[in-house]
């Protein structure tokens, strides 16, 4: 698992560093410049054991004190040039020793405080290394670092940011028009939020975290926000005890499809029991043909529109008692779906956990009193049919309008995305995997299938969907070895199994 920190919890890990530990604002600076050079001299290949050209642009903050120190660090391996921006009066006391100390080398060192000298540097160049602002910048640049900025850009060197790319906002991902777009970025204690927001991930490159000389279990303390891996699979799901039957494993119930729509509910179905769920049972109007044998199917009479028709009520609730997850919502079509969803919630929601995607949510919306174990799983559209706020501003800050909506109603939400944004309001993960070839028809029904199973074998309905999307993702991630273009809902059900332990 990763722990990922806002600039606030960095700050606050910085200074216990300091003040708890003892780690000196010095010595953590020197730290990060003996990894990131370490880090930068990994990726260099040496040719004929000629050095690289290595241009260092550094501010006048602790940022660009960690460039003048990286360049102390590279002056043996590499042709060293440092440009620098500001003055020597808004330095702090760290980054004027560097300074100094790379003065006292003999380093070129060039203070930029024209368009004209930026213009007339040479950027053909091996490698470039950005410690102009770092994580206290954002995306509303001016002046000459534009100029700069555009120029690095336009060279064919090797891109290094330290701690966050010049023009990234290190909050929510917005970036300015020139903002670095780096081959790799080195970051101190871990990765920020707006690494992986917005434009974070385009602009990052390949992610470092450097060593500090302070153990990196000390970020969990800090952050609210955390990324599952691969190995996080494993240790959170149970190991199957050797005496037990499919009813310790989650009776789970799906209300899905129409008439128009019968593939919806197959998927959620048959993923839910390639997922492990115990035991799965389909309310539908009509049955697809793909449906597994293992699942138990109940066929209800429909409406006018192909939906499920309000007299199959008692039909659901019948089958509701004897389930311990319903999911709804996949292929219902408009017709009846809001008024069956809100008799589920209203009958079970204090005391079963219930799954909404697609046509269930338009039983949501901004004033709904819900519970944590009331999971949504919307897109950004049915996000902002949710909560009336504008696409716009919600794709800009999807991550804060998620966190919003969830305290407000007290449901999980598991907002759809790059990353996908999981939240109870008052904790945070984020599903940083997946590709492009899932978005296709059926990828968010079989979603709800994997969530639905997991909630029938786990209690804690934060960690089980940010869980579920994880695996969802990583068998999409599966699917795509052979094609992004021609991967299919299907093909990510068959790829459920080799991520599962």
């Amino acid at each position: 698992m990763q722990h990922i920190l806002s600039t606030d919890e960095m700050r606050r890990l910085d200074a216990e560093a300091m003040n708890k530990y003892g780690v000196s604002s010095a010595k953590l600076m020197e730290n990060a410049a003996h990894s990131s050079a370490r880090i930068i001299l990994q990726s260099i290949p040496q040719v004929n054991h000629i050095k690289p050209n290595v241009l260092i642009f550094c501010g006048s903050g602790n940022n660009g004190g960690d460039g003048f120190a990286i360049a102390r660090h590279l002056m043996d391996y590499c042709k060293v040039h440092i440009f620098w921006l500001g003055s020597l009066e808004k330095m702090t006391a760290e980054t004027l020793a560097n300074y100094e100390s790379c003065l006292a080398l003999g380093m070129f060192v060039n203070n930029i405080i024209s368009d004209h000298q930026v213009l007339s540097i040479n950027y053909n160049a091996d490698i470039i290394v950005e410690a102009m602002i770092g994580v206290g910048g954002g995306e509303n640049l001016q002046g000459i670092i534009v100029n700069i900025l555009e120029n690095i850009n336009l060279s064919n060197a090797l891109k290094f940011a330290i701690d966050m790319p010049a023009g990234l906002n290190a909050e929510n991902g917005k970036s300015h028009r020139y903002a670095l777009a780096a081959d790799h970025t080195i970051t101190m204690f871990a990765i920020k939020k707006g690494m992986l927001l917005g434009d974070g991930p385009d602009l990052c490159g390949q992610i470092h975290i450097a060593e500090l000389g302070v153990p990196r279990r000390l970020v969990q303390n800090f952050s609210n926000i955390s990324v599952l891996e691969n190995d996080d699979i494993a240790k959170i799901l149970p190991v199957r005890n050797r005496r037990t039957s499919k009813f310790n494993y989650g009776r789970v119930l799906i209300i899905a499809g129409s008439q128009s729509m019968p593939g919806a509910g197959a998927l959620a179905a048959n993923s839910a029991i390639k997922s492990g769920a115990g035991m799965v049972t389909l309310i539908s109007t009509t049955l697809h043909p793909a449906l597994l044998p293992e699942i138990m199917p109940t066929i209800v009479p429909a409406n006018e529109f192909g939906g499920i028709d309000i007299s199959a009520m008692e039909t659901i609730h019948n089958a509701a008692k004897k389930t311990t997850v319903i999911a709804i919502g996949p292929g219902l079509g408009e017709s009846t779906a809001k008024r069956i969803t809100e008799e589920i919630i209203e009958k079970y929601g204090k005391f079963k956990t219930i799954v909404i995607d697609a046509d269930g949510l338009r039983a949501i919306n901004s004033e709904s009193e819900l519970s944590p174990n009331i999971i949504l799983t919307p897109h950004i559209i049915e996000f902002s049919r949710m909560t009336n706020i504008p696409l716009s501003l919600l794709m800009a800050e999807p991550e804060k309008y998620a966190i919003e909506f969830a305290a407000k109603t007290s449901a999980t939400l598991l907002l759809k995305g790059s990353p996908t944004i999981i939240t109870s309001g008052r904790q945070t993960y984020y599903n940083i995997y997946g590709n492009p070839g899932m978005a296709t028809a059926g990828a968010g029904d079989v979603l709800t299938g994997v969530i639905s199973a997991l909630a029938g074998i786990l209690s804690e309905p934060l960690e089980l969907t940010a869980l579920a999307s994880l695996v969802h993702s990583k068998a999409g991630d599966l699917a795509a070895e052979k094609s992004q273009s021609y991967l299919s809902a299907s093909t990510i059900i068959e790829h459920i199994a080799d991520v599962m332990p």
